[in-house]
């Protein structure tokens, strides 16, 4: 399979930007950073694994990050071979 096309919801870039926001004026900058290097990593595994998160609601499927306590949820579109990221959350925002 060749790589997906990861593109990013509009949703998604606010959520990033307001956890980072937050992280920063709290003084947690170091989980600011470590924030913003897990996102990217989940964008960079997803375009060769789109498969990787488990399925939940469909058509989302989510990811979680490897350190920190946030999950990524995406889609998955075959036909197009693309990876939309929709929304970040923290583990407590969506349980």
């Amino acid at each position: 399979m060749k790589r997906c096309v990861v593109s990013v919801a509009a949703e998604f870039e606010v959520d990033v930007d307001q956890q980072l926001s937050w992280l920063d004026a709290n003084g947690r900058s170091q989980w600011a950073a470590r924030l913003f290097d897990e996102v990217n990593e989940v964008g960079k595994l997803l375009e060769n694994f789109p498969r990787l998160g488990e399925a939940d609601e469909p058509p989302f499927r989510r990811i979680l990050l490897k350190t920190l306590p946030f999950a990524v949820w995406y889609t998955f579109e075959q036909k197009e071979n693309r990876v939309h990221l929709m929304r970040l959350f923290h583990f407590r925002r969506y349980r």
